[in-house]
């Protein structure tokens, strides 16, 4: 198998705003709230870059931020929703997602909604869990291609909070980095509002920046960015992470 078809999901960041300061995420400590956005060039370069490669596996609107914040958002919805040939996924916290944009839903295959109110806990109290319950066949009611999850928070040391992990180093005590192997620079590919490709999902402290969209298509980059491609090769290796960075402080995987 090729590296190129090894690429199953493509992720998009349209914005750096966000209305959560959630415990798990680095925006509850030192990462900033900033008022960055995706224009529509740049995500139409990205959709031509997506077209070039034939890709069928998952388009995410996704990110550091809050998508339905970003200043061009519907325009980014329908510049990539139209005329595809992969799946085409919006990931929100509900931040004007029912209010402002409930017609967007149709142009996505489906919305994964992260709720982290306390008060819907399907494991919680009584009342959390009828909440949770009349939240979930509410929306799955009117939005057939909603995909509910519960994470509420309860602080980063509750046993009942949804947490990840520490995000390479960015949020909690310093952890060692897992020995195994990591594929995720090879299965994803992390495209930054600006056009940037970054290394994940999990580097919110470093954001290393291995090129642009503008000075590589991403057929161009997966081949033969070399810098994509030591970090690649690197993290095939059991207890390789040591050497890299984020990828040191990485208890993922």
């Amino acid at each position: 198998m090729s590296i190129i078809e090894k690429l199953n999901a493509i992720e998009i960041n349209p914005t750096e705003l966000c209305n959560l300061t959630c415990s798990f995420c680095p925006r509850a400590y030192d990462y900033p709230n900033q008022n960055l956005h995706m224009t529509p060039e740049t995500a139409k370069i990205i959709r031509s870059h997506v077209d070039e490669l034939g890709f069928t596996g998952r388009v995410a609107i996704v990110g550091k931020g809050e998508p339905t914040l970003a200043k061009h958002f519907e325009e980014i919805t329908n510049i990539f929703s139209e005329n595809r040939t992969y799946t085409l996924l919006l990931t929100s916290n509900g931040k004007w997602l029912f209010d402002k944009y409930p017609h967007i839903f149709e142009k996505y295959d489906y919305v994964r909604y992260d709720v982290y109110d306390t008060a819907y806990d399907p494991n919680g109290n009584s009342k959390q869990r009828i909440n949770a319950l009349r939240h979930r066949k509410r929306l799955e009611k009117k939005f057939p291609n909603i995909y509910i999850q519960f994470k509420p928070d309860y602080g980063w040391d509750h046993e009942r909070t949804y947490c990840l992990d520490t995000r390479a180093g960015s949020i909690g005590e310093k952890v060692e980095p897992s020995p195994n192997p990591c594929t995720l620079p090879q299965r994803r590919l992390l495209i930054d509002w600006n056009g940037d490709y970054n290394l994940c999902c999990h580097d919110w402290k470093h954001k290393l920046v291995f090129g642009n969209v503008r000075e590589e298509t991403i057929v161009e980059y997966i081949n033969h960015n070399q810098t994509l491609i030591h970090y690649r090769e690197t993290l095939m290796k059991p207890n390789s992470r040591r050497c890299l960075t984020p990828c040191s402080e990485c208890p993922a995987g």
